[in-house]
């Protein structure tokens, strides 16, 4: 594997989670003091000035709480993964939700796809992209994952029905952009590959790739 994942994607994590509870409480703070505010002053004018800031507020802590997730990963070792098994794990979380079935269909019949890697932080990638079609869809979800490999390395696509590219910038496709950051940060780490389009006919596809051991 090109370049060592570790080194690629190691974060301070005792500085992170510190950063992380100061920026967190003030927000907290002002969220709460928001909403009492609210309740002093119930003119629609000011209601809606609230509404905005409520709403930046929680995209800035959910920028924060996804920035939490990575940075206290467990960096695993490197070692054989099977891609395959990664996805289909991330897959299954969705099945109390939906017809798994209905929702998520695999385009190819293979059933391995061997690559050298950080499972935790690879599904952290997976889990991302799944996430985030799901998100894009809206009431009727079809994903359409494709595993194949060739001479250069594994590949994943996800296909999905939702709002393309055109609708949304690939940072915004990923509820915030430190999600698309992170998924390719840790591709790189991998020396591999993210790429995400907009798909024919409609919808994105998001590649993913490995290179070979």
């Amino acid at each position: 594997m090109r370049g060592d994942t570790a080194a690629a994607v190691e974060i301070d994590t005792e500085m992170s989670a510190a950063l992380l509870h100061e920026v967190k409480n003030p927000l907290a703070l002002v969220r709460a003091n928001i909403d009492l505010l609210e309740l002093d002053d119930a003119e629609d004018a000011h209601r809606k000035r609230f509404d905005a800031i409520r709403r930046e507020l929680d995209r800035a802590n959910e920028i924060l709480t996804e920035f939490a997730a990575f940075a206290s990963a467990p960096q695993g070792e490197t070692r054989e993964c099977d891609l395959y098994e990664i996805i289909l794990e991330q897959v299954m979380r969705y099945a109390p939700a939906y017809s798994v079935g209905d929702v998520f269909r695999f385009a190819s019949d293979t059933d391995y796809a061997l690559f050298t890697g950080d499972p935790a932080r690879v599904s952290m990638v997976v889990s991302n992209i799944l996430k985030n079609a799901l998100e894009a869809c809206g009431a009727n979800p079809l994903i359409t994952i494709d595993i194949y490999s060739d001479e250069r390395g594994v590949y994943a696509e996800f296909r999905d029905n939702g709002r393309g590219l055109r609708a949304a910038r690939p940072d915004k496709r990923f509820s915030n952009g430190i999600g698309l950051s992170i998924c390719r940060k840790i591709m790189a780490g991998h020396g591999g590959g993210f790429e995400i389009a907009d798909a024919e006919g409609g919808g994105c596809v998001v590649r993913i790739f490995f290179p070979q051991a």
